[in-house]
């Protein structure tokens, strides 16, 4: 399926990049089949300054989170469920 050029609309191929815009009240005019034919959806919404500075907000917002959860990362405790288990089924030998 082609896209029509002549109508101000904004491919957009993330979903979450979708989601989050509408999130923020941009009105999704419509989806279609990506056509470079991969099986995924493309999400079409009117074309605005205000859409490109909610992308461009998202975008970067995305590249500085991602490297900020990275070092706020904690390594799961590896000692935690098997201390509960082994409690409870001590708990249960005892009764």
């Amino acid at each position: 399926m082609k896209f029509n050029t002549d109508k101000p609309y904004k491919v957009i191929h993330s979903q979450k990049l979708a989601g989050h815009l509408m999130a923020r009240g941009f009105v999704l005019v419509r989806t279609e089949p990506d056509r470079r034919g991969n099986g995924r959806n493309v999400f079409l919404f009117r074309k605005s300054d205000e859409l490109e500075r909610a992308i461009t907000e998202y975008s970067s917002s995305r590249s500085q989170s991602e490297w900020s959860d990275v070092s706020q990362c904690k390594r799961p405790s590896t000692d935690g469920p098997e201390r509960a288990r082994s409690s409870t089924h001590a708990n249960r030998s005892q009764d």
